[in-house]
């Protein structure tokens, strides 16, 4: 099973992943993790995501830009 929703979002959609590591060491595991299998799905589907870290609410938000 796939652990983002990838596949169901179109252009533009987005979604939130909690982030609860410790931002100020720079370590982020969860948003690595995030970027990681956003990398891995482009580089086998071909869509592209986006994906920023919202320090202040420690969140990371991906979107689906193409």
């Amino acid at each position: 099973p796939r652990i983002y929703p990838f596949s169901e979002m179109e252009v533009g959609d987005s979604f939130a992943v909690p982030i609860t590591d410790n931002l100020s060491l720079g370590n982020n595991t969860n948003s690595s993790l995030l970027r990681s299998a956003a990398t891995a799905y482009t580089r086998k589907y071909g869509s592209k995501f986006s994906v920023l870290l919202d320090r202040q609410n420690k969140i990371a938000r991906c979107w689906r830009v193409e």
